[in-house]
């Protein structure tokens, strides 16, 4: 990967932190039909949103230079989030049986915008086939007598993501107060091993903290989250997540 593309990243990363950051909880349920849920609810401030559109727009200047895609990329929707934009986002995807089930983007105190929305599919199978599965999916593996193996690798290893520099990282840490994001994965059956920092009977949830921890953000970016658990008798397909390259 060429050392250019870190710079757009950072400059996004670093106007996400001295904005306040994010504050995010999400999660996965699997269905034992096939399908899947996903529920998420963020917030982030106007402040950081008027930043990241200076910020998102110097990164289509220098993938024009650099002679790749300066196409609307994903975070611009959901880090400059508008209820009829999201939706639109999303419509694209029915046909692939990814409906929008509930959304909302209200503005909070303290200068805010606070979004919450469920997607569901009934078929993994068919929302694999979608790009939105490159750029947000995940592995689903058989491993024998039963078991599947959740894998979604860290972004520090996807080609998809621009690794951020530790170098970079070490420089930002001072400004991440306030950061946090909460992932959790609920599953048809009984988990057998992860390597959640909580783990339940069918949940496993991974929690970065920078006010506990104050290498979470470095953390999250170099974090595989794997579960390995029993099927229960679920129709979840097998799966094998295809990252989008940065740039197309």
């Amino acid at each position: 990967m060429k050392r250019e593309n870190v710079v757009p990243t950072i400059i996004v990363l670093g106007v996400l932190l001295a904005g306040g950051c994010i504050k995010l909880d999400s999660s996965l349920t699997l269905t034992k039909e096939g399908g899947a849920v996903v529920e998420v609810e963020y917030q982030i401030s106007e402040t950081t949103i008027q930043q990241l559109k200076t910020a998102f727009a110097l990164r289509r200047q220098m993938a024009l230079l650099e002679g790749t895609s300066a196409e609307k990329q994903p975070d611009e929707i959901f880090l400059d989030p508008v209820e009829s934009e999201v939706r639109s986002f999303f419509k694209k995807y029915e046909s692939k049986g990814i409906a929008l089930d509930r959304l909302k983007v209200t503005p909070k105190e303290g200068n805010w915008r606070l979004v919450s929305m469920k997607l569901s599919c009934k078929s993994l199978a068919d929302a694999a086939r979608s790009d939105l599965f490159a750029w947000y999916g995940f592995d689903l593996q058989p491993q024998g007598d039963g078991k599947l193996r959740f894998f979604r690798p860290a972004e520090s290893k996807s080609a998809s993501m621009t690794a951020i520099d530790p170098d970079a990282m070490k420089i930002m840490t001072p400004l991440c107060e306030g950061f946090r994001a909460a992932f959790r994965l609920n599953v048809p059956g009984k988990i057998l091993e992860s390597n959640a920092h909580q783990a339940a009977l069918r949940s496993a949830v991974w929690t970065f903290d920078q006010d506990r921890d104050q290498r979470a953000l470095l953390a999250l970016q170099s974090q595989d989250f794997s579960a390995l658990f029993e099927a229960d008798g679920a129709r979840l397909p097998s799966l094998r997540r295809i990252p989008r390259q940065a740039g197309l």
